[in-house]
């Protein structure tokens, strides 16, 4: 663990008769409260546009800005998140500071919480103000067109905005590792540490062109180094199969495509102003059929990383350190199989060694961190699911650099 999660302290333990909810249940409860309301406030939304409950005109525009469409979308985009955010503060108050193993000082919370809601939210406005106003110039297809286009930059920035965020320290690998990463077949200029006071902080791959692979501080111990050796491994796999920039690409054309499917169904033209309160609604709810859906797409890369690692470092290393990763993360050896189908784009511990033991082989398919790159992507179209889900609500750290496998 990172020095930086020393001014932590350790969650109270329970002192009711009754046995307390595993910690993977209970982040799953707040998961499942967090998107479902997420989701019902949407369609909330929606149907208030639709039904015209909401004082509009379709000529509206904020005065404020003398007119100019980009900042009225900007406006209304930034008042829908931010109105999410206060109203799912109590949900995620107690992801990060009660359904967690490390908890830290209110104060210290809420302004990583605030910040973090503050960026992500002007990201989200920004992103929706050129789409809309591309929309208005140019149609469906300039529109949509623009969505692929802002999502790239998202993505590819994804380092950066991950710092704007949580304001993460990142520095270069540590000289003494150079061989070690050489040996791997990765390249040291490529790498970078992360002090990240989270636990379930881990890292991976960021940007497009020339990736960056970034991980933790507490893996540069030298008590790390069998850790190390397995995800060298599944880190490179990830990048040369194709999993890495799969998922990515998938993330990429996700929003785009719930943006045409949207404007297809709704009766509102670019200019009016319901499109512009309706399409962020939208959003939301076709990223929840992502996050239906587009685990069963992610969850094959993880087996063909594990298989790449057993092949080259061994079946029983891989094992200890598939599930010393999962102890910082879920910390759910096993879960049933209708839970793991619909909620976990990564497998659970178990089943992931006991394919290494069965069949230490895996297809190369699916797309890495697929589902989650999309939750993030999805901002752009102005979806506010993105930090609700249970694997990081509450946890700003989390918000933009998801945990993984």
């Amino acid at each position: 663990m990172s020095s930086s999660s020393a001014r932590f302290a350790s969650a109270p333990s329970a002192t009711s008769s009754h046995r307390p909810l595993p910690f993977a249940r209970r982040r799953l409860r707040l998961g499942i409260t967090g998107v479902g309301s997420s989701v019902l406030l949407a369609s909330a939304l929606l149907l208030a546009v639709w039904q015209a409950w909401l004082p509009l005109e379709a000529s509206w525009r904020w005065q404020a800005a003398g007119g100019d469409v980009a900042s009225s979308v900007f406006v209304l985009t930034v008042a829908w998140y931010l109105i999410h955010a206060v109203l799912l503060l109590p949900v995620e108050h107690a992801g990060g500071r009660r359904a967690i193993r490390q908890i830290p000082p209110l104060s210290s919370w809420m302004g990583s919480w605030l910040r973090g809601v503050l960026v992500l939210a002007l990201l989200s406005a920004t992103s929706m103000a050129a789409v809309i106003s591309a929309g208005i110039a140019g149609g469906t297809r300039a529109a949509v067109l623009t969505t692929v286009g802002v999502s790239m930059l998202v993505l590819t920035a994804q380092g950066l905005l991950a710092r704007w965020v949580n304001r993460l320290p990142v520095r270069s690998l540590p000289a003494g590792l150079n061989d070690e990463v050489k040996n791997a077949g990765l390249d040291a200029r490529d790498i970078r540490v992360v002090e990240a006071a989270d636990e379930a902080f881990v890292g991976g791959w960021l940007g497009a062109l020339r990736p960056t692979l970034w991980i933790p501080a507490r893996w540069t111990g030298s008590d790390m180094q069998t850790l190390r050796r397995v995800q060298w491994v599944r880190r490179g796999v990830q990048l040369r199969s194709g999993a890495r920039m799969r998922g990515w690409w998938a993330a990429v054309l996700w929003p785009a495509l719930g943006l045409w499917l949207s404007v297809s169904l709704l009766p509102f033209g670019w200019d009016d102003v319901r499109l512009w309160l309706a399409l962020p609604a939208m959003s939301t709810l076709w990223s929840f059929v992502a996050v239906l859906l587009l685990p069963t797409m992610s969850r094959p890369a993880v087996y063909h990383a594990d298989a790449e690692a057993a092949r080259v470092v061994g079946v029983e290393d891989t094992t200890r350190v598939i599930s010393q990763l999962d102890q910082w993360q879920d910390d759910e050896q096993e879960r049933t199989a209708l839970v793991e189908s619909i909620f976990h784009p990564v497998p659970s511990a178990g089943n992931r060694v006991r394919r290494l033991h069965d069949d230490a082989t895996a297809e190369n398919r699916g797309g890495h961190q697929q589902t989650r790159l999309t939750l993030l992507s999805s901002l752009v179209t102005g979806s506010v699911l993105g930090r609700v889900v249970h694997c990081n609500i509450g946890r700003p750290a989390l918000w933009v650099v998801y945990p993984g496998d």
